[in-house]
């Protein structure tokens, strides 16, 4: 196809090329849901490079763009996430055809700096992406708006977790779902409900965090997705705050199996660190440091900041579980080194 474009019946060709590209888009994203995140960015990255070259296929260019953007956050590699918004803010132009595009990839970038720590700098662009499109929704209320609208919400709510400001995540999230069940967007709705389970775990409310967990396992299943790994992570944080030992490791062992088949790290120290503390419980000391060597390993490799404050809190506790004192406080203090650099608030201070 590009060598025809690239002949003299250019014309003849273009909208073939556009058929062509965004039936690649549509392929990608059941790539996307099956888990075949490699073979997604490969055709994804293909579409970004074609299209940047024709300025009349700027929209399906943007589109590329965010989905890859979508990609590289399900996937933990957040850096990748800012190389593209840079790419595609260039090409910006604030025309009313292409504010929904431009809108969904500043999210994305509000989603880098959460992620990253800076949790200012997020609210502050998600609410300004959020009062363009209210306003828009004024003038015309549509479902594409609709959509940019229901994930700004969603970016916003974790920006907000992460500061430990949960008065207002709770607030968002609860938007979120209001709209993804409108739109009868299951799987963002799955995200939401799952990230609020997430917040009610970290103020201690299980019973209600294991009813929330649950419904967004119920709804990814519904849906056939298989990245259910965060879900089941959650799941098996609460089971070990319920003393339910071995359905919390039955959880986390499925979700550490999922993540080598998709080929995704995000999630792994996590995983590994909260073995590690059930194998603590059952005094198992030379298999949670293990598991906890490994969690640290890979938190580095990702130079994941959060990953490792969570893995030296989990060698405090190690060390508290065997009375080394001297070891818990050397490795609680790195802890609260790295949650304090990631802006992370919730756990700098169980630290």
């Amino acid at each position: 196809i590009l060598d025809m474009v690239e002949s003299k019946n250019e014309n003849q060709y273009f909208s073939t090329l556009e058929k062509y590209l965004k039936s690649t888009i549509e392929v990608s994203k059941i790539d996307m849901m099956r888990g075949n995140y490699k073979e997604a960015e490969h055709k994804i990255l293909k579409i970004i490079s074609i299209t940047k070259q024709y300025t009349q296929f700027k929209a399906v260019y943007l589109q590329a763009c965010v989905l890859i953007m979508n990609l590289y956050d399900l996937t933990g590699e957040i850096e990748k996430i800012i190389e593209i918004s840079e790419g595609a803010k260039r090409n910006f132009t604030g025309e009313p055809s292409f504010v929904i595009s431009e809108s969904n990839i500043l999210n994305f970038e509000a989603t880098y700096y959460w992620r990253k720590g800076q949790n200012e700098k997020a609210i502050e662009l998600a609410l300004s992406i959020i009062e363009l499109l209210e306003k828009s929704l004024k003038k015309q209320k549509n479902e594409e708006t609709l959509h940019v609208l229901m994930n700004s919400y969603y970016t916003i709510a974790k920006a907000y977790s992460y500061a430990g400001d949960y008065k207002f995540s709770f607030k968002y999230y609860d938007k979120t779902v209001e709209f993804a069940s409108i739109l009868n967007e299951k799987m963002i709705m799955s995200h939401a409900i799952i990230d609020k389970a997430d917040d009610l775990y970290n103020l201690t409310e299980y019973d209600k965090a294991l009813v929330l967990a649950n419904k967004a396992l119920d709804i990814r299943k519904s849906i056939g997705d298989n990245n259910i790994v965060f879900i089941l992570l959650t799941l098996g944080r609460i089971y070990i705050k319920k003393q339910q030992y071995s359905i919390a490791k039955e959880n986390l062992n499925k979700a550490l199996d999922i993540s080598h088949k998709i080929n995704s790290d995000t999630h792994i120290p996590t995983l590994y660190c909260d073995l590690a503390l059930i194998l603590i419980k059952e005094r198992d000391f030379e298999n949670a440091e293990e598991y906890i060597k490994k969690a640290i390993s890979n938190a580095e490799i990702k130079n994941e900041i959060f990953d490792m404050g969570y893995a030296y809190r989990t060698y405090g506790i190690f060390f508290v579980e065997q009375k080394n004192i001297f070891d818990s406080c050397k490795y609680f203090e790195k802890s609260i080194s790295y949650f304090a650099s990631s802006g992370y608030k919730h756990y700098e201070m169980i630290s």
